[in-house]
């Protein structure tokens, strides 16, 4: 422990999700960003929603790396409700597995995700998008939902 790390930074678990580690730049600043939380004290888990894409970025040994379960996977088909059901319970039960105080997610349907899966969970949210969403287009589906959850985030 550093001198300037308080006894409530140590014991605050911050949950990071994002879909995958691959070699994208949103990827690669959520890896720096949880290395350097954790470097503060934090307890810092790093969790991916995909399970079939390898880590093109590699986690500092202080990060708890972990997988949500492949129900998380599930068809992102709008139209299929069972497997939307099955997916949002496993990422609700990947992330409070985690036991975190906050959540932060990268990345827009990420966020979407965590944020409609977590609520009344009394866990807060930070949605990070690395883009402008303006310029960056979603299909209609998911600009509707961003624009209806987005709101219910803590940042």
């Amino acid at each position: 422990m550093r001198p300037s790390d308080s006894p409530a930074q140590q014991e605050t678990r911050l949950t990071l999700v994002i879909g995958n580690l691959g070699a994208g730049g949103a990827e690669r600043n959520l890896v720096r960003l949880a290395e350097a939380l954790a470097d503060r004290g934090f307890a810092v888990t790093l969790l991916t929603l995909n399970q079939l894409a390898p880590d093109f970025y590699p986690v500092a040994e202080n990060v708890r790396r972990v997988q949500a379960d492949s129900a998380a996977e599930a068809s992102p088909r709008w139209f299929d409700l069972r497997g939307q059901a099955r997916r949002r319970a496993a990422t609700r039960h990947a992330i409070l597995d985690t036991q975190p105080h906050l959540v932060i997610s990268f990345i827009d349907t990420v966020n979407i995700t965590v944020l409609g899966t977590l609520r009344g969970s009394g866990v807060p949210v930070i949605a990070s998008e690395r883009i402008d969403w303006r310029a960056h287009t979603l299909n209609w589906r998911w600009h509707l939902l961003r624009r209806l959850i987005y709101p219910t985030a803590a940042r």
